[in-house]
This record gives C-alpha cells, structure tokens and sequence, in this order.
C-alpha cells in the first residue's frame, strides 16, 4: 500500500528520478506536494508532476519508483486544475536538481486571482 508522501519521501523520488536518464528535463510539481516542499503543510496524498518535454524513460521509470518509494505520483498538468496565466513556467520557483533534471514549483498565483475574479463576478450576478 502506498503511503502519503511527506517531504521525505517526495526528495527521495527526485533523487530516484534524476538517476534514470541523462537528458535536460524540467519536472514541475503541482498541488499540494508544492505545499509540502514549501513547508506549508506535512504531507500530500499525491505527487502531481508534469515533465517537459516528455520523456519516455521517465514515464517508464515512475511506476517502478511509486512502488518502490510506495508513493503516490500523478502525471498532470497546472492547467488540470485551474486556468493558468501564459509564462507560468519562467514564474516557477526552482526547487533543485537531480541529475539532469531540474525541479520547479508551480507558481500559479496570476492564475489563482484570475480564477477569484471569475467567482467574485459570478457570485455578483
């Protein structure tokens, strides 16, 4: 069974996963792992990660490494979640490497006000 995944665990699956290929990749978290990599709350039920460019050693790997790691990793997107401002990548807070991979936190907040604007004008109507 697979366990909630604390910042331990989720540092543990970067290093894992910046052992298994040699290419430049971008890995952008999302979500609540954000929260946990930030010391904002203690742990995440799930790892929510979008790899650019894609990157089929990667993808292979991830399975392997959730049963491994016994965590919870989700391939998706920012967009999944909420409408995301154009640049959101050169917004995102770099977190580190492993390996060739680089590690980034979303940063999404134009997008978030965006989306309370949204509700607020609704919620007017």
């Amino acid at each position: 069974m697979r366990e909630i995944a604390d910042s331990d665990r989720i540092r543990r699956f970067m290093a894992h996963l910046g052992l298994e290929d040699d290419a430049e990749t971008r890995v952008y978290f999302t979500g609540g792992a954000t929260a946990v990599l930030l010391d904002w709350r203690q742990s995440t039920i799930d790892v929510d990660i979008l790899i650019v460019p894609e990157n089929d050693r990667l993808l292979r790997a991830i399975p392997r490494l959730k049963e491994e790691l016994r965590i919870n990793v989700e391939l998706t997107s920012p967009q999944d979640f909420i409408p995301v401002p154009p640049g959101w990548e050169s917004r995102s807070l770099f977190i580190g490497s492993e390996g060739k991979i680089a590690f980034y936190q979303t940063s999404l907040v134009e997008g978030l006000r965006r989306t309370v604007e949204w509700f607020r004008s609704y919620l007017t109507i």
